[in-house]
């Protein structure tokens, strides 16, 4: 039932369509458009009207529809595009529409409607493909249960859509019996890459054959893990990304991750996640990317495998698990496991075909062109670029890095050098005839280069998994002392760096081979190291205030991104012993591994910290890695672990004398003696935290503990004892450096007020807590607390702060991207339901309505 408030506002279902290319249509057949449109309207408004909607509107060849229920709008859209397939279209214009749908607050003005649900979902529409409909959230929430036999909602995540300031979580309909193969007139998704994209720009030659095959064994049920396999620089990666760009349709979406500058199967799963969806969860396992995945048809393409070969079984545990994932992999060596077929690479063919080019020739041609586009094959050049592509025996690297020399060199004196480097490069006994040739083509690009670039080239070899223009002038330019950024163009002219837009900036990278050319001579820039690692640690702060105020699938996005660097950094603070570093890293790597779920390297992390602690003791350090190390294992479960860590950081702080970090130990372990009904446990380990902590006059630490306690008491229904601590947590004098520990304090506070009826109390400290958050700009905290707060005013009869809080909670989960956006919709749909006016303060900026709300 449509629901009116006061203010004439009511919440509706909106369904919008039009025709897919329909101005194209109407120029090049008219005439058949003339026939097909009014067959287009009639189905259109016959299904719309037998589904119970409203046809209000129609704008060109869309129509503009509204439905009391979500679900009847949800089913008039996928009858649509059933019959719109179904109907038999003139030959040369066949109609495929677009559909989106909305469930919004609107203003009804005569049978017109208006609002801004309507402009929000016209800008949804106007990303829609044709045959493609897109449901925003609230519609899904309301539909979910009661969509049409056969069909399904598939979550594409947050869409930021033009003129609107935020992004929109999106879902797709469609038939849940999809198949990963499909036909060749649905439309394209985009591929989507973790990290930047490696064959962005460059066109793709050649492979015409093998990209047929792997396509081919992709779509097979015996063959859902493929790996090509071959040296570095043959196209390996590139074949990948067309292979991925030609089965990444309508139901499949494709997903690329660079794997080079991850050592563990958690970093790899984690940014499996992040390419899926940017609201990701933060975990990094197995079952969590299943979990992600679900039913929807992926393909994961891993490049750069070779470091993860050994431990690829994680690989083998999703394909068995997860019937929509399949992978395709590259790596110098196949994988090894079950089911995996391996497609061995093989240069580019230097066989003359129709047209006396080779696809060797062809890709050195194209090369060639980038600098001189007015480079041609023809029988005066033809001979000199097949011999010089035979030489370098197909290698596509080697011959985009002997192509890029014709910036300063004619043909013929390219030719000249790629000879005699051929005949004068021994090099190492046993190394395969390619690696050869593309390091001598490698040293023959340096030699193109001044003394200076080539200095600078060595210094950026150091960042590991890219870099930002600003991070090279940051840790080179007081080394290099020149201009970073005239020298970065440079290298990219001479195909050294390699460039790509990445989250909004550029983004450069080197190529593996250019990297381990200077591996060791990089290793004598001590200088250098020092500025990565300071560098580095500014990054870690930068990932971490990201995280605290909320948004968790940016600063996942962003550690993925640098983790290669970050590791780098750390690595060098633990191999020059340098505590103090290590000191001011070490709580922003772990803290940042742990909240993102990825243990694996957090656990390698601790491993290195405690051999190094071995040979160079620091007690403050090793309590604080303890504290750490029994975070990770409570999280993961392993709460002997935890325990054993935490008992270990108990004692040493108390050896030190700092009883701070004893205080907090005691009441680590309290929390899990709760946790596993170890009831005397808990009171005993909260008495002698309370005890130290009022000794040391811990006074933030001693208002945790007692409201601790009042939760405690509290879920085991003593509500006379949940409001005694909670009245001795809030008469604790915090002081003012211990102020924001009393952010995780009146929660419980609030609650056992709550529960014991005092209301003025409660919303004392409801107050407390969002206003506190808001200060800190802990944006997670706020959205949680708004929420429960809303609860609060709703048990005491004041829709209009419980409408306030929801809304200002919405606003912020919309910002940061809160997995809690679908669940406050709900709550708002409800509350309008009920006859509650909350429209009026829908487009408010949070910030204002949160200062209202904390208005003593």
């Amino acid at each position: 039932m449509t629901t009116e408030a006061a203010d004439g506002s009511v919440i509706v279902t909106l369904l919008f369509t039009d025709i897919e290319g329909s101005s194209r249509l109407w120029e090049a057949t008219p005439g058949s458009m003339r026939l097909a449109l009014p067959e287009h309207n009639r189905l259109l408004k016959d299904v719309i009207g037998s589904c119970g909607g409203d046809v209000f509107k129609t704008v060109g060849d869309g129509f503009y529809a509204v439905f009391d229920h979500a679900p009847s709008a949800v089913n008039a859209a996928h009858l649509v595009q059933e019959r719109i397939q179904a109907t038999a279209w003139p030959d040369d214009c066949q109609i495929r529409v677009r559909v989106a749908v909305h469930t919004a607050a609107v203003d009804k003005v005569g049978d017109d409607y208006f609002g801004p649900g309507l402009n929000r979902l016209a800008r949804l529409l106007a990303t829609c493909s044709g045959g493609e409909t897109l449901v925003t959230s609230a519609t899904a929430e309301l539909a979910r249960d009661d969509l049409p036999k056969g069909v399904g909602l598939t979550s594409l995540g947050p869409r930021k859509l033009r003129d609107i300031p935020f992004a929109l979580n999106v879902f797709r309909l469609e038939a849940a019996s999809a198949t990963l193969a499909l036909p060749v007139q649905m439309s394209v998704r985009p591929l989507r890459f973790v990290g930047p994209n490696p064959g962005s720009g460059r066109p793709f030659i050649g492979r015409h054959r093998e990209l047929t095959e792997i396509s081919g064994l992709l779509t097979r049920d015996d063959s859902r893990v493929v790996t090509i396999t071959g040296s570095g620089g043959i196209g390996k990666t590139r074949l990948a990304c067309r292979v991925a760009e030609t089965l990444c349709r309508d139901d499949c979406m494709a997903v690329f991750i660079d794997c080079g500058p991850f050592e563990t199967p958690d970093e790899v799963m984690g940014a499996m996640m992040v390419g899926h969806s940017e609201d990701a969860p933060t975990t990094s396992d197995v079952a969590g990317v299943i979990a992600q995945v679900d039913d929807g048809h992926v393909l994961f393409v891993l490049d750069s495998m070779d470091r993860l070969g050994a431990q690829s079984q994680f690989v083998q545990d999703i394909v068995g698990r997860a019937p929509g994932a399949r992978f395709l992999v590259t790596s110098r060596t196949a994988l090894r496991i079950d089911g995996e077929s391996e497609f061995a690479l093989a240069p580019l063919s230097n066989t003359i075909v129709s047209g006396g080019s080779s696809e060797a020739m062809e890709l050195f041609k194209h090369e060639a062109q980038v600098v001189d586009p007015e480079f041609k094959l023809d029988r005066g050049n033809r001979s000199l670029v097949r011999e010089v592509c035979e030489v370098l025996q197909g290698v596509p690297l080697s011959i985009r890095l002997a192509a890029a020399r014709l910036r300063l060199m004619s043909l013929e004196e390219v030719h000249r050098q790629i000879l005699m480097q051929s005949s004068q490069w021994l090099g190492p006994i046993g190394v395969p005839d390619r690696h050869v040739e593309l390091r001598s083509v490698l040293e023959g690009s340096l030699s193109l280069l001044s003394d200076r670039e080539r200095r600078l080239v060595g210094l950026l070899s150091w960042f590991s998994g890219g870099f930002y223009a600003e991070d090279a002038v940051a840790v080179c330019g007081p080394i290099f002392r020149d201009d970073v950024f005239e020298h970065l163009a440079v290298l990219r002219d001479h195909s050294l760096l390699q460039a790509e837009t990445h989250f909004g900036r550029i983004r450069y990278w080197l190529l593996d081979a250019v990297r381990e050319y200077f591996t060791e001579s990089v290793q004598r820039e001590s200088e250098l190291k020092k500025r990565h690692l300071d560098r580095f640690l500014a990054v870690a702060d930068s990932i971490k205030g990201t995280l605290q105020t909320g948004r968790l699938g940016q600063a996942h996005g962003q550690l993925v991104t640098e983790l290669g660097n970050l590791r780098q950094a750390m690595n060098h603070a633990l191999q020059t012993v340098d505590l103090e570093a290590v000191r001011r890293m070490v709580p922003e790597m772990g803290g940042l591994l742990i909240e993102a779920g990825m243990r694996g390297e957090y656990e390698k992390l601790s491993r290195a910290m405690h051999d190094v602690l071995a040979k160079s003791p620091d007690g403050e350090l090793e309590a604080m890695l303890l504290g750490m190390d029994g975070a990770h294992h409570a999280r993961s479960g392993n709460r002997d672990q935890a325990r054993e860590a935490w008992e270990r950081r108990r004692a040493l702080a108390l050896e030190s004398g700092d009883l701070k970090a004893a205080v907090n130990a005691e009441l680590d372990l309290a929390d899990l003696a709760q946790g596993e009904g170890r009831e005397d446990e808990f009171k005993r380990l909260m008495a002698i935290g309370l005890r130290k902590a009022r000794h040391a006059a811990l006074t933030g630490v001693e208002a945790t503990a007692r409201a601790m306690q009042s939760a405690h008491f509290l879920r085991k229904g003593d509500k006379d004892a949940a409001l005694r601590r909670a009245q001795q947590a809030e008469g604790v004098p915090v002081a003012e450096s211990e102020k924001s520990l009393m952010l995780h304090v009146h929660r419980p506070i609030a609650l056992a007020y709550q529960a014991c009826g005092k209301p003025a109390e409660s919303e004392r400290n409801w107050k407390a807590l969002i206003r506190l958050a808001h200060e800190g700009q802990r944006l997670e905290a706020l959205t949680a607390g708004l929420i429960d707060a809303s609860d609060f005013w709703s048990s005491i009869g004041d829709p209009l702060k419980q409408t306030l809080a929801l809304r200002a909670a919405q606003r912020i989960a919309q910002e940061t991207q809160s997995a809690r956006k679908s669940e406050i919709g709900r709550r708002l749909l409800d509350l309008a339901e009920s006859g509650v006016d909350v429209s009026s303060s829908a487009q408010r900026p949070w910030r204002e309505i949160v200062q209202e709300l904390t208005e003593d």
